[in-house]
């Protein structure tokens, strides 16, 4: 008998977003925060106000692909959803030009969503690369 598949899902406002593993999105401080907190659920907002929005990988670590082309590299098991203001802080600069995470820029509020090994965020389709 195969076991059912949890669906998580949580909204997100229209704006623009870093996708990719925590640990390449955050700062140090920001990162052992929420390493120590190990939040369980979709939405977490660290001790400096950032809200971020954090998925389960399936299979853990790995490389994952989106079907627009990109790239993610996960190391903690998670995929993170983060908000971004201007200036852009220099570590999201510098991950997403070793290509492994990556920005997009939501006009409407959107789902994101996390079932077994499929990761949706909006209109993007995110899965364990081949």
């Amino acid at each position: 008998m195969q076991s059912a598949t949890r669906l998580q899902a949580i909204q997100i406002p229209a704006g623009t977003y870093a996708v990719g593993d925590p640990c390449q999105l955050l700062s140090d401080p920001d990162f052992k925060e929420l390493e120590a907190a190990n939040p369980g659920t979709l939405a977490h907002t660290l001790a400096q106000g950032l809200t971020l929005t954090l998925l389960p990988v399936a299979g853990g670590d790995g490389w994952l692909e989106d079907d627009q082309g990109g790239q993610y590299a996960i190391d903690t098991g998670l995929i993170a959803v983060v908000p971004l203001s201007d200036p852009v802080p220099l570590q999201i600069v510098e991950a997403a030009a070793r290509g492994v995470v990556q920005l997009y820029t939501f006009r409407s509020e959107v789902l994101v969503a996390s079932a077994g090994k499929l990761i949706k965020v909006g209109g993007i389709t995110i899965t364990r690369q081949r």
